[in-house]
């Protein structure tokens, strides 16, 4: 997918206001991508059941927040916005962190769907009802590191990292069905049933998906624990 360069921001608002620079530029391939994932993603069943007006749109500058970079995030329309642009949400990609990180398309689309996972329901079942919530998880690697999984959304990190190596190989799927879920589990009790040495020769030799968890045993425990048993 080609990301517009800063030159195309200028070029867009020459008609409107000659000399200036337009914020936003839409764009086809954009728009196809996340009407892609409303389809795809059951995780957006709830969006896609109300059909709300989304617009999706490059913004030339993404901006930060606390520091970070701000890739992706929904703005809900009201108003005069609402009533001029005919949408409910607009939805941003930041084109100038896109560009600096050479975003791949598989970047675009994860940026897409961060901002869209934003968009839950607030009462009725009806497009007035959704809201931007804020990301289920803000913190810190040396947080983790130091506490664990201290409250519960870490709690539920950890548990997705364990069921789907989520921080090892990003299927770039949705969320699997109940079906394909049960037979996951069990596969799994069928492991913790083997012996050792069978779950040693089902491991191939270039396996690392073994390794400590990332949201596993916190460091001061480790060391406590390494220090009582060296």
């Amino acid at each position: 997918m080609d990301i517009p360069k800063e030159d195309q921001f200028t070029q867009a608002a020459s008609l409107d206001t000659p000399g200036g620079v337009r914020d936003y530029l839409h764009t086809d391939e954009l728009d196809a991508l996340g009407a892609k994932l409303l389809e795809e993603c059951e995780e957006f069943e709830h969006i896609l059941n109300l059909e709300p007006r989304l617009c999706f749109v490059w913004k030339r500058k993404g901006g930060r927040s606390g520091g970070q970079m701000n890739f992706s995030n929904p703005v809900k329309c009201s108003g005069l916005v609402k009533y001029l642009g005919n949408y409910d949400f607009i939805i941003w990609v930041g084109a100038d962190h896109a560009r600096d990180l050479s975003f791949e398309d598989t970047q675009i689309e994860a940026a897409l769907f961060r901002a869209m996972k934003r968009l839950q329901l607030n009462g009725a079942d009806d497009a007035d009802s959704l809201c931007v919530v804020a990301h289920e998880f803000s913190g810190s690697m040396d947080e983790i590191e130091r506490y664990g999984p201290w409250f519960e959304a870490l709690k539920q990190m950890q548990q997705r990292a364990a069921q789907m190596s989520l921080f090892d190989k990003p299927t770039g799927q949705r969320r699997p069905s109940q079906k394909k879920e049960a037979t996951r589990k069990g596969k799994e009790n069928k492991t913790a049933n083997a012996t050792e040495e069978e779950v040693a020769e089902s491991i191939p030799d270039d396996d690392d998906t073994a390794r400590p968890a990332l949201f596993g045993m916190p460091s001061r425990e480790r060391s406590a624990d390494q220090t009582a048993t060296g």
